[in-house]
């Protein structure tokens, strides 16, 4: 009986391995690619708001009369033109922005600790309520420096979310309160999704190629 040829057999079991393993090689490669391309495109996600932010609310910061705004004392004021302005102001950043909340920060009457100011929220808070984040976080480096500061995510009752503050100051430079945006984490994860949901799709496409080349 005359042998059986194997070898054809043979090499297109060889030639089907080796296209699968080429298949996941590229799967893999093109998977780590897309985690490096996402975390990087995160970093300059984060960066890119927090330039956004910070631009809005200096240019919010830059509009206030400070002289006018330090006398500011109690929800009385809200009849000075000044206020209204402002509050329009910050309802307009609010609402372009698509902000969590926009309002601004004075000291205390005593000076012991800084109180909610003029408010352009949906809902505003009350005028002299008591708003101290713990010692040495964003707000008292603001004060601290005179340049604007934001934070990382925070988390509280009001919700997750990020802040920044711009100093406002009175004719002679000093700061005398802050304008502070709000910006809930949400938004900022919602357009995180999308880039992750487009790299996915990337990555199925390669994978679909590498799997019909091989």
């Amino acid at each position: 009986m005359a042998k059986q040829d194997t070898s054809g057999s043979a090499s297109g079991r060889l030639v089907r391995r080796l296209s699968w393993t080429f298949a996941g090689v590229v799967a893999t490669a093109t998977l780590l690619l897309g985690l490096v391309m996402l975390f990087l495109n995160w970093q300059t996600l984060n960066r890119g708001t927090d330039e956004r932010l910070v631009a809005a609310a200096q240019s919010i910061a830059g509009s206030v009369d400070g002289e006018v705004f330090a006398s500011f004392k109690s929800a009385s004021d809200s009849s000075n033109p000044e206020w209204q302005r402002l509050q329009r102001t910050l309802n307009t950043a609010f609402k372009e922005q698509g902000l969590l909340y926009a309002y601004t920060v004075v000291l205390s009457p005593d000076g012991t600790h800084p109180v909610l100011a003029v408010d352009g929220s949906e809902k505003p808070e009350p005028f002299g309520k008591e708003y101290a984040p713990d010692e040495g976080s964003e707000l008292q480096k603001m004060y601290q420096t005179g340049n604007p500061q934001w934070t990382m995510i925070l988390a509280d009752d009001y919700g997750e979310y990020k802040t920044v503050y711009a100093p406002i100051r009175n004719r002679q430079g000093a700061v005398v309160g802050a304008v502070a945006l709000d910006l809930a984490a949400r938004s900022i994860l919602t357009e995180m999704g999308q880039t992750a949901l487009i790299y996915g799709a990337a990555w199925l496409v390669v994978t679909l190629l590498a799997l019909l080349i091989g």
